[in-house]
């Protein structure tokens, strides 16, 4: 058989022979699963043929063949939605089927030892920093330990300069 491209021009065929023009979609590969089993035994379940299931979810019944032997994955959301309305199940389920549904959220991730112990924030960028650092555990431990240093200074100098600014902390320089 010759192989012919859609949208270009034909080849004469030679006398006996015939020329077909096929349309390949969804031609990535496909692994076995989900999709083919949901589609072949949701089937199965609600007692239909593959021509009635296929009217019914409003595509040929060609396709269902594939859809059942893994040789494709529906090609939009509105055939997934049409299946699972014909198999009366969860939309949700039927786009995780055919892949189409977004991921699942991952765990959050456990913030680093340290940066509990030293009570900052991961979302921190200077933490972001010192995580990002090409460097042994000791070392790290007295990048956040000075860091934790360096902001508790800050928080202590705020205070005094609050207290100041009201009149209420009668120190040194108050007195001048």
């Amino acid at each position: 058989m010759m192989r012919v491209r859609i949208g270009a021009e034909a080849p004469t065929p030679r006398p006996g022979r015939v020329i077909y023009v096929v349309r390949m979609r969804n031609i990535e590969d496909v692994t076995s699963g989900d999709w083919a089993s949901f589609v072949r035994e949701g089937r199965r379940e609600v007692k239909m043929t593959q021509e009635k299931f296929a009217a019914a979810a409003r595509v040929n019944r060609s396709t269902v063949y594939r859809w059942e032997k893994d040789g494709m994955k529906p090609e939009s959301v509105s055939q997934v939605i049409a299946v699972a309305d014909v198999l009366g199940v969860d939309h949700a389920v039927a786009l995780k089927a055919a892949g189409l549904a977004p991921p699942e959220p991952a765990e959050p991730r456990k913030p680093h030892p340290l940066v509990v112990k030293y009570g900052l924030s991961s979302s921190d960028s200077i933490v972001r920093r010192i995580l990002a650092e090409d460097t042994d555990e000791v070392t790290r431990e007295q990048m956040f330990r000075h860091y934790r240093r360096r902001l508790d200074e800050a928080a202590a100098d705020i205070d005094w300069m609050a207290r100041t600014a009201k009149g209420t902390d009668r120190g040194m320089d108050s007195a001048a």
